[in-house]
């Protein structure tokens, strides 16, 4: 693995992961991406954060330039947005080539019962599941969607194995032997497709790096502009204008276009 570089944990919540990748690797400098405001106002106040950064943006509009990060994490993320396409569009763009992408996300074709309520729910046209939770794709969607926005799958980890049924229905001393009994078939094809909630995707953008190495600095997620400013608002090159929130962090969620005299 690499250990060294800029590293994206998209969909970084609290920041935890973020925090975890560099004290594991010190040499990669780690940048968060969320949504909520919430989560993040407690990632920057986490004490061991380290040379973290942290922006709100949504993951369909990433505030960064062109083949910037050495490498993208997405940890659990990708099944609550609406269109994943267009988030993994945005990681291949970000994305350096020859570098690598690690995508966590819930099995689909798993027998488990968030899986399967959501499907039966599905078949009598109601969701099953909170909008923007899709515990449906079955390992195959993702293998298409990655190619069509021509990221290569190097492996694929099937993960979870009985683990719904070892949390919830299995009583907590038995976890020793169904531990031992499970987790071996994490590898057996077909049985693990159906065992395991959990899969997990390594893959990598083809070509090799072009040019100098540029640092990564956060930019108009709807021109790529660099961004200036001063107070509680900051302006790209070509005039769209951004809040600051409590917690000093620029929400790039949606432009202010409201804030008249106030820039």
């Amino acid at each position: 693995p690499l250990a060294s570089g800029h590293v994206l944990e998209a969909g970084c919540g609290t920041g935890v992961e973020a925090v975890n990748l560099q004290r594991l690797a010190p040499g990669l400098v780690p940048y968060g991406v969320d949504i909520s405001s919430v989560a993040l106002a407690e990632a920057v106040r986490y004490p061991d954060k380290g040379t973290a950064t942290f922006h709100q943006a949504a993951l369909e509009h990433l505030p960064f330039a062109d083949e910037v990060f050495d490498i993208i994490s997405s940890h659990e993320v990708l099944e609550h947005v609406d269109d994943p396409s267009v988030v993994l569009r945005e990681f291949s763009r970000v994305l350096k080539p020859g570098s690598i992408c690690v995508i966590a996300t819930p099995n689909g074709a798993s027998l488990w019962a968030d899986q399967l309520r959501q499907r039966v729910y599905r078949l009598f046209g109601r969701r099953g599941a909170p909008v923007g939770q899709d515990h449906t794709r079955p390992p195959s969607f993702w293998r298409r969607e990655f190619a069509r926005v021509g990221l290569v799958l190097e492996r694929q980890i099937f993960d979870g194995a009985a683990l719904e049924f070892q949390t919830y229905f299995a009583r907590a001393s038995w976890m020793p032997w169904t531990s031992r009994v499970f987790e071996p078939l994490r590898v057996v094809p077909l049985v693990n497709l159906l065992l395991c909630d959990r899969v997990k995707f390594r893959l990598h953008k083809p070509g090799k790096e072009k040019g100098v190495p540029r640092g990564v600095a956060a930019c108009c997620p709807l021109c790529f502009s660099s961004l200036g400013g001063t107070g509680g608002i900051v302006t790209c090159g070509r005039g769209h204008k951004f809040r600051k929130g409590a917690a000093g962090i620029v929400d790039f969620t949606a432009a202010a276009v409201d804030i008249g005299s106030d820039s």
